[in-house]
């Protein structure tokens, strides 16, 4: 069995699922059409990657051509409805074919798409697709270069999330959308139906919610969700010939001030948000884990460590990851997926220095470059959106590609107001935005907020580099800020850094902390563990007093400067 035949879409869970996870057919050429289908490749891995099978990268102007062959269980399809064909990402331009009938062409390498393949069905059946993934600048990219090294990363491309089939019954269950607070959540339902009903205990009574396409949910037994407490309400929702389940949890992160400062609050008390940068990469699979419940482990091993929030940086992952998050207790501060050109002179030297207001000719990018970034941002919102643990959310990261700052805050503000929004992290500052953000690398954390008016975040610091031999992505390649030479080293001037630079700006004003980071990727050897995940070079003890202490003097803070 694939490690990742498991249901993909936690927020619209049904019965009917046939996966595509598994071997298929695989070549790369130059030609617009695929001369043979040479290579095998497993999927959802992208070819980079070894769990591929393929384990090769690409030049630019080369075509990826994948092919499925397959047949539907006899029980599938069951009266009459749509036969529905999802993908949970493809990088970055892809055209589908099912028995030679073109589905369409779906551009974006970091979002999810679905395709209606009825009037292509046949008992036997052929999907082919044709990729093109240039790392094309006017589309988001990520990390991603020909070229890695550093803090660029080998690129991925082609099928890296799941692909996977489901039969909706006529005036079926589509899809379900979630948005709570602290006292009700509004659950959207598509489908064609008119008589649908939601049904969830409300402690240990069950309630059932007659309504057409919304409905508004109080439960009066309310359990709030926090890391502390992941208190999820599942529910049902049915139609006369449909059902499917989801869930939502209540919870608020609020900005509130406390005295002369504005500080973070989560359901309605002082919470400090205590995080390490996430950038979703992994030795074997590269963009992917070899199974879904790695995602659980890396919530499992942070939280162990006393932390309570990752930043998910500039990647957009498969929902597993979310739902792991929304159970296990882990809040999630997504980044959006940047694009347009790098200029390490104007987005990383002159900003490092103190530059933080940029040039209005440094933030110009393409018409198209804009308008792209500006829809597929709106969309990642909303996928997003469902889940109860992501309540923070990064517009643009170091100015890459910034443009339109504060109109795309406004806008993505009317539509997701419960969401706090870091428009600039960290470098070219806008007043638009719900929180001033700070990167710290190369100097000492100097708090100077006495006339800040918005909460204040470390989104970025730390980052300090200690390459355990026998764990290193590659030999000689060392990328951090600052070099340990053994675990004691590195535990040390961690622990002075938390107590002598960070706690001290807990104390005047600083309410989330995103240490650089969860993992070493590659060449960055600055991670809490190593890439494969097998060595932690924290010490496990030492970082839940560092945590308790931190946490301890924010509520002190808050508390002090309320009386």
């Amino acid at each position: 069995m694939n490690t990742w035949d498991i249901y993909p879409r936690p927020r619209c869970r049904r019965a009917s699922f046939f996966s595509l996870a598994g071997e298929w057919e695989f070549d790369v050429s130059d030609a617009r059409e695929p001369s043979v289908y040479s290579k095998r490749i497993t999927i959802p891995f992208p070819p980079e990657s070894r769990l591929s099978g393929v384990e090769e990268g690409h030049e630019t102007g080369k075509y990826l051509f994948y092919r499925k062959r397959f047949s539907l269980p006899k029980d599938f399809i069951s009266g009459e409805g749509s036969v529905l064909l999802h993908f949970g990402a493809v990088d970055q331009i892809c055209d589908v074919y099912l028995n030679d009938a073109f589905l369409g062409t779906h551009v974006g390498g970091y979002l999810p798409f679905v395709m209606a393949v009825d009037d292509c069905l046949l008992e036997q059946n052929v999907l082919s697709l044709c990729v093109k993934d240039d790392i094309d600048p006017t589309l988001p990219y990520g990390k991603q270069t020909h070229r890695r090294g550093g803090m660029w990363y080998t690129p991925f491309s082609g099928i890296w999330q799941t692909v996977w089939m489901e039969f909706v019954p006529k005036g079926g269950i589509l899809d379900i959308r979630v948005s709570s607070t602290d006292d009700e959540a509004r659950i959207r339902v598509l489908s064609e139906s008119e008589s649908l009903t939601l049904t969830y205990f409300d402690g240990e009574e069950e309630v059932a919610l007659p309504f057409r396409d919304e409905v508004t949910v109080r439960p009066r037994h309310k359990e709030l969700w926090s890391p502390e407490h992941p208190h999820l309400y599942r529910f049902t929702v049915r139609s006369e010939s449909d059902s499917a389940e989801s869930y939502f949890a209540l919870r608020k992160l609020e900005v509130k001030k406390a005295g002369a400062r504005a500080r973070f609050y989560l359901n309605g008390e002082p919470y400090l948000l205590h995080g390490v940068l996430d950038q979703g990469y992994f030795k074997d699979g590269i963009s992917t884990p070899a199974s879904p419940v790695e995602y659980e482990k890396d919530i499992l091993r942070m939280k162990e460590l006393g932390f309570n929030m990752l930043r998910k940086h500039i990647k957009l992952e498969p929902a597993a990851f979310y739902e792991a998050c929304d159970r296990l207790g882990m809040i999630v501060f997504q980044d959006a997926v940047n694009n347009g050109k790098y200029s390490f002179l104007w987005q990383t030297a002159l900003p490092t220095v103190g530059m933080k207001k940029a040039p209005r000719f440094m933030l110009r990018k393409s018409k198209e470059a804009r308008a792209f970034f500006r829809a597929h941002t709106r969309d990642m919102l909303e996928e997003v959106s469902f889940y109860p643990s992501v309540l923070l959310f990064t517009i643009f990261n170091e100015g890459w590609g910034q443009a339109d700052a504060e109109a795309l805050y406004e806008e993505y503000k009317a539509l997701y107001p419960s969401l706090l929004f870091d428009t600039a992290s960290g470098w070219f500052r806008t007043d638009k935005t719900d929180m001033r953000s700070d990167h710290v690398y190369f100097k000492r954390i100097k708090p100077n907020y006495e006339k800040e008016e918005k909460p204040v975040i470390l989104s970025e610091f730390g980052g300090y580099s200690y390459p355990v031999p026998g764990h290193i992505f590659k030999e000689g390649h060392n990328y951090g800020y600052g070099t340990c030479l053994d675990a004691e080293s590195f535990m040390d001037r961690l622990e002075r850094l938390y107590t002598d630079e960070v706690l001290p700006a807990v104390t005047v004003g600083v309410s989330c902390l995103v240490y650089t980071q969860l993992s070493d990727v590659e060449d960055e050897t600055n991670g809490l563990y190593t890439y494969d995940r097998e060595v932690l070079k924290a010490d496990k003890e030492r970082m839940k007093r560092i945590a308790e202490a931190l946490f301890d003097a924010y509520r002190a803070a808050c508390k002090e400067n309320h009386e």
